[in-house]
């Protein structure tokens, strides 16, 4: 398949510089804590060396405990195994970090202060156990904050866009639906309706004109919108399609039963149809066949619109063009690389557009 690229939303918090921040402003607290609590038993020198060894091991042991976190989180790990990796992590290594630093002071004392100590250990009070494990889950606990906020942060961000995208799609919606040719072509086959005296029809072409222009403004503020709804607006602005081409525009719309709550966002099927219809059914004497399907697939929504045109030699067209790269956009900011759109050859020989999204409840 050939994949139209998503614009990817601004981030507007850096992961890694909060992190680094963070890092840098607890550890050199940690450090001048320690510092003037080892001035009291140990010469300026000693004190200074102990702490700094101690503070570089424990900052070491807080990056290998960052990684554990995050590669938990690729995982999909939640904030409840994400606790039991601190409180773990943090009390397991406590023994590591107190000898660890038990063995760096003495070997600066051998090689700096002449000290003939031989270089053992001594066993490790309860309380430094518990002292230091507290520091190492202190820690744990500040940066798994830090990632909340970030992905909070995140997730407001690509609300805010999200909600902007939604406007301008209305606008775009609203744009391509009062064109001069569509408007045209609209109230003409209206005029020649009533002409014919199919009063009914022309009625019936006028209403679907301001049920589609209805369902735009209605879903100005909405960035989502149920599956339901948006077959509902794809219905309208087909309606005024069929009577524009009569029998040439031949539509199927199918959906898996349980999906019609399923949100997806507004206005995702209708510049795909609309580019259907341009590139395999108007061009054509016999029209076209056109099917939108929504389906189940590896637990995500599966949206495709296919049509039996000539097939994708031009589809989309590159650039891609404003409706399509639209879409496009609006479902990178609203799901980020969750979302895909994607175009391939059809089974029926033409062109088929899919969209994949997560699955959600409403």
């Amino acid at each position: 398949m050939t994949p139209l690229a998503l614009a990817r939303p601004v981030i507007r918090v850096s992961e890694r510089a909060a992190h680094r921040l963070l890092q840098l402003g607890f550890w050199l607290a940690f450090w001048a804590v320690m510092v003037a609590w080892g001035l009291s038993y140990w010469p300026p020198l000693d004190a200074f060396a102990e702490k700094t060894i101690l503070t570089l091991l424990g900052f070491a042991l807080a990056k290998a405990g960052h990684a554990l976190q995050r590669a938990a989180r690729a995982q999909g790990a939640g904030p409840p195994l994400a606790i039991a990796l601190a409180v773990g992590f943090s009390f397991a290594l406590s023994p590591v970090w107190i000898e660890a630093t038990g063995l760096g002071f003495q070997l600066w004392l051998h090689l700096f202060r002449g000290s003939a100590t031989a270089l053992g250990t001594t066993g490790i009070p309860f309380g430094n156990f518990l002292f230091f494990g507290a520091v190492l889950l202190v820690w744990s606990v500040l940066d798994l904050g830090l990632v909340a906020w970030i992905e909070l942060d995140r997730e407001r961000g690509r609300t805010l866009a999200a909600e902007a995208a939604a406007r301008a799609a209305r606008l775009e919606a609203l744009r391509a639906q009062l064109e001069p040719h569509f408007l045209f072509n609209t109230l003409n086959a209206v005029s020649t309706l009533v002409g014919e005296g199919e009063s009914a029809a022309a009625q019936r072409m006028i209403a679907r004109l301001g049920d589609l222009l209805r369902r735009t403004l209605d879903t100005a503020e909405r960035a989502e919108i149920p599956l339901a709804e948006e077959f509902d607006f794809v219905r309208a602005y087909i309606d005024i399609q069929q009577m524009r081409f009569g029998e040439r525009l031949r539509v199927v719309i199918e959906a898996d039963p349980g999906l019609d709550a399923a949100p997806v966002p507004g206005f995702v099927l209708q510049p795909l149809v609309e580019n259907a219809i341009k590139h395999a059914v108007q061009p054509r004497e016999a029209g076209g066949r056109i099917t939108v399907r929504a389906e189940r697939s590896a637990g995500r929504l599966r949206l495709t619109v296919a049509d039996d045109g000539d097939g994708c030699t031009s589809i989309p067209p590159w650039p891609p063009g404003h409706g399509l790269a639209n879409l496009a956009a609006r479902l990178a900011v609203i799901h980020g690389d969750a979302a895909e759109l994607l175009f391939a050859r059809s089974a029926a020989g033409g062109c088929e557009a899919v969209v994949t999204l997560p699955l959600r409840s409403p």
